[in-house]
């Protein structure tokens, strides 16, 4: 993918091309009103436009994403030290049993595994610092894994749901969401990803799953994105057009 600098650019050359049709578009019509021919052409320019700036600005957000991820994580590193390095990272999100009854937000940022515990990191609100949410793994009563696929997005996550030791009238749940789209954020090399995050939680938490068992394979990743692809499709939120592109591009993966 371009650099954030070279996607900002095309994003707003993108733009002036689609402003300057725009403009051609309603001279044509104030000037010839009856022109339909020349309008219709003028108006599959500016979709084709429209489609591309789309996309370019997808890459963009994307690509700033990514970057703020991986500043994160080298401020985490920093904060943790030497001492605790960090094993495994992945985009995510988190919250307790009351945070989803009530439908606050949750934090969102990077999980972060290290050898004694999961560590939740995201930014502060001014954005200077980094602030972190803790959980031991020896501090969990039990703990298990769920895999789902997002309706609209198609998109892979899982879900560690459980119980935290505290007293015996406070036990707060557990609740982390792990991002695995295709394109999400993957940390750098000296970290491990997805499945190194996985294998180093499942081995340490208490509970009875084996979290292996549901790392993603091209197989189920791809046939689970092709069924949730042909309900979009069937409940008309994808064109005829959409859905056949869409569908080639999961069967070759199987």
């Amino acid at each position: 993918m371009d650099s954030i600098e070279e996607l900002q650019r095309w994003s707003e050359d993108l733009k002036v091309q689609l402003d300057a049709v725009q403009q051609r578009m309603e001279e044509r019509l104030h000037a010839d009103p009856m022109d339909v021919e020349g309008y219709l052409l003028l108006s599959e320019e500016w979709r084709k436009l429209s489609e591309d700036s789309s996309q370019v600005r997808r890459w963009l957000y994307v690509a700033q994403r990514n970057d703020r991820m991986t500043a994160l994580l080298d401020d985490a590193e920093k904060l943790l030290g030497a001492a605790e390095p960090v094993l495994a990272a992945v985009p995510g999100s988190w919250g307790d049993r009351c945070d989803q009854a009530l439908g606050r937000p949750y934090g969102s940022g990077v999980l972060l595994a290290t050898e004694h515990r999961i560590v939740c990191c995201s930014r502060t609100s001014s954005g200077s610092s980094v602030e972190t949410t803790d959980v031991y793994y020896q501090r969990t009563k039990f703990a298990s894994l769920h895999s789902g696929v997002g309706y609209l997005t198609g998109d892979r996550f899982f879900t560690i749901s459980g119980a935290l030791k505290k007293s015996k009238r406070n036990q707060p749940w557990l609740h982390l969401r792990i991002d695995a789209a295709p394109e999400d954020w993957t940390p750098p090399a000296r970290v491990g990803g997805l499945e190194a995050f996985l294998a180093t939680v499942g081995a340490r938490l208490r509970g009875a799953v084996n979290f292996e068992e549901f790392l993603d394979t091209p197989d189920s990743g791809a046939a689970a994105r092709l069924k949730q692809v042909t309900q979009l499709h069937r409940d008309g939120l994808l064109t005829d057009e959409e859905f056949a592109a869409k569908r080639a591009e999961l069967i070759d993966r199987l």
